[in-house]
């Protein structure tokens, strides 16, 4: 079988013979410097980002180049609305190439057992006069350009230089046996990396000040920091807001020994977070929560509903149920939260590559590879699935399971709730200002579980933080596609952008930012279907 070429991408080791475990046992490598002709979308551009997946030369020894260009269009469809009539390019973004040079870099943080990784995208057009850069975290369990869309689309355009990292999850899957068994980063490295996501944010910033004042002499007091970051990227920047600027935080030293040290923090924008803090419902809980309900009945909306749970969110809740994302949610966060192995999940859960005839199927390196740049970080998806718990009904026991250990009191369930605990964040220093948005329709991090507790907790520790609440808006931008979710929804994307916008105008004014409560229009439904997004709809 040829091999992947070496020069560019280490090999992911896979055993041949079946009959023998074998791991895939290395991360695909980055170059540490290149230049590119397009750091946004890898020269696809919005017509790309709508065609087929690129396709490769060489199925069997895939190279770097392509497998950046393949996670570029995975990670952009899969945070954005990229359908036509969708609004993006046309009433909101700019897609055009941006030239410039990435560079990547391993790190890991005191204590942490596996490194996470982190890029900067340094433009050509990079502002020098007025130096801005943006830092964040992929959201989910993405790979490192899993913050593309948010990040890219806002900053690159705008001259910024854009620093991301994959916060110690990422799709660097590992085959560990003969069986298929498959170890995920976030979910199997014996680190509890959700409670460092803040110190993995601050750690890229202090590598991207380095990087830019290597390249352009600005030392890192001149840069304008904006942290943003969507979901559990939210949550990274949220977690960073309040660890900014403390003269006793450790971010560890470099290979060389060098102590990395974190740039100033200008301001921070989260989108949809789910963060935990007085009064606020964890993500854990929630997921285990709705689980186990069927929202198609009403005895099963009832029960929400009396949890807290508003009728915009469950109707967000409902359409989404079938994708199964909750069950996902909840066995991979419970194995990070107690720190299992592959084969040691919470309630017996496994994840496992299993091909088209339903048995295992063990991938050969260059399939191993194209997990790396066309998951979206967390099973299922690219041929790796979850498997239920070996016993009768395994389904409804697992989730049985997964939920006891939020309301239990055995040895597990305590320290799953103590490690869902050391995931709150300090609050942000007062003066740092900071906009929380959320959409009001979101059903997978309800805004009345998150970001509504985190401003008010927020405030009453001294903060000016503000709330964007937006009409219309669920979690998934990339939903939008489906005509279902199109005539009922509007995208984040654009009030991301618009909050990033707001915060880079305070940063220069001085004003803290004011709440907001945006009441925009889903588009039009008529016999021709579904009307393009135009501006007015949006409410800004």
């Amino acid at each position: 079988m040829p091999r992947i070429p070496t020069a560019l991408l280490a090999p992911l080791l896979v055993g041949a013979a079946l009959a023998t475990p074998a791991v895939a046992a290395e991360r695909v490598a980055a170059p540490a410097e290149r230049r590119h002709a397009d750091l946004l979308t890898g020269g696809l551009g919005l017509d790309g980002l709508r065609g087929p997946i690129p396709a490769l030369a060489d199925p069997a020894a895939p190279t770097f180049d392509e497998l950046r260009r393949r996670a570029l269009w995975t990670n952009w469809r899969g945070i954005a609305d990229v359908a036509p009539g969708g609004g993006l390019g046309t009433v909101y973004g700019d897609l055009a190439p941006v030239p410039g040079r990435e560079y990547h870099g391993d790190a890991t943080l005191p204590g942490a057992r596996r490194p996470h990784r982190m890029m900067l995208l340094l433009p050509d057009a990079f502002d020098r006069a007025r130096p801005c850069l943006v830092v964040g975290a992929s959201s989910g369990s993405r790979g490192i350009y899993g913050a593309i869309a948010l990040l890219g689309g806002w900053g690159l355009p705008r001259g910024c230089a854009v620093a991301t990292t994959d916060k110690g999850a990422g799709t660097d899957w590992q085959r560990v046996d003969a069986d298929g068994t498959v170890a995920i980063p976030h979910a199997h490295s014996g680190d509890h990396p959700e409670a460092d996501w803040g110190r993995h944010v601050l750690q890229t910033a202090a590598f991207a000040a380095r990087m830019i004042e290597r390249e352009h002499g600005i030392p890192p007091q001149r840069l304008q920091v904006l942290l943003l970051g969507v979901s559990n990227g939210g949550t990274a920047v949220l977690q960073a807001a309040g660890l900014a600027g403390d003269p006793m935080l450790d971010l560890g030293r470099d290979a060389s020994g060098d102590a990395w040290v974190a740039p100033p923090v200008a301001g921070v924008v989260a989108v949809s977070p789910n963060v935990h803090v007085d009064g606020a419902r964890p993500l854990y809980d929630v997921a285990t929560e709705a689980a186990l309900v069927d929202l198609a009945s009403a005895e099963g909306r009832a029960t929400l509903a009396a949890a807290g749970w508003t009728d915009a969110a469950l109707d967000a809740a409902a359409l989404s149920a079938p994708l199964d994302l909750w069950r996902a949610v909840a066995a991979g966060y419970a194995s990070a939260y107690l720190r299992r192995k592959p084969h040691d999940m919470p309630a017996g859960y496994r994840y496992a590559a299993y091909g088209p005839d339903g048995g295992a199927s063990p991938p050969m390196p260059a399939e191993a590879a194209l997990w790396w740049s066309d998951s979206s970080g967390l099973p299922p998806g690219s041929g790796v699935v979850l498997l239920d718990p070996p016993v009768e009904d395994g389904r409804r026991r697992g989730l049985e399971a997964l939920r006891a250990l939020w309301t239990g009191d055995d040895a597990d369930a305590r320290t799953l709730r103590q490690a869902v605990a050391a995931t709150r964040p300090r609050a942000p220093r007062p003066g740092l200002p900071v906009i929380v948005v959320h959409g009001r329709d979101d059903g997978l991090v309800p805004e009345a579980f998150s970001t509504a507790p985190y401003v008010a907790w927020a405030r009453s520790q001294g903060s000016t933080a503000a709330h964007w609440s937006v009409a219309h808006v669920q979690h998934f931008d990339a939903f939008l596609g489906l005509p279902t979710f199109a005539a009922r929804y509007l995208p984040l994307l654009p009030y991301a952008w618009a909050a990033a916008d707001t915060m880079q105008a305070r940063i220069d004014d001085g004003a803290p930012p004011a709440d907001r409560r945006i009441d925009g229009s889903p588009r039009a439904v008529g016999t021709a279907g579904t009307a393009a997004l135009q501006h007015t709809d949006l409410g800004l």
